[in-house]
């Protein structure tokens, strides 16, 4: 059985009392069982993954008159979009041949690694702004940590959160 990704339709209430309706699009899958929708922008692009049976994953962006765009991978079975900006670009991770998780932002129909803290270090970008600037998380040494990446600056550690309220922030 095929589970197709479809934009959700509702109606939504103004605050005139005015019902908009939303049109249901059934974007398909990449002949895969599944379709997960991930973003949208402002021209009707969405970014998305399709898995199969064997949860292997093939990322993809929608484009409205030329449907799916398969976005390729880094070697591995495990490639998902996560967003996609007013620009078209797509960011989301893809795995090598060793099953590490890379980083990558499409740009003019191309993946690029956006790099990492390395060390086999997994990397999940999770959004992407107008600029292209893409922020998410890495997975080193069991632990979270939240990056920024820009073209011009490339791969930014954002320090780690702290567990406890320093002591001048502990609740009265």
């Amino acid at each position: 059985m095929k589970t197709s990704c479809m934009a959700l339709a509702a109606a939504v209430f103004t605050l005139s009392g005015a019902a908009q309706t939303y049109i249901i699009t059934d974007l398909g899958t990449l002949g895969t069982n599944a379709s997960f929708a991930t973003g949208v922008n402002n021209s009707g692009q969405v970014s998305g993954y399709s898995v199969d049976g064997a949860n292997a994953a093939r990322a993809w962006r929608h484009s409205p008159g030329s449907g799916l765009t398969d976005l390729g991978s880094f070697g591995g079975t495990d490639t998902r979009a996560s967003a996609i900006n007013n620009a078209g670009q797509v960011t989301g991770y893809s795995t090598d041949q060793n099953g590490v998780a890379h980083g990558f932002v499409l740009n003019n129909g191309a993946l690029k690694d956006i790099g990492g803290f390395g060390g086999g270090a997994d990397v999940f970008p999770q959004s992407i702004n107008t600029p292209g600037q893409v922020a998410g998380y890495s997975q080193v040494s069991n632990a979270d940590r939240p990056f920024l990446f820009t073209e011009t600056r490339g791969f930014t550690d954002l320090g780690t959160i702290a567990s406890t309220p320093p002591p001048a922030m502990a609740a009265a």
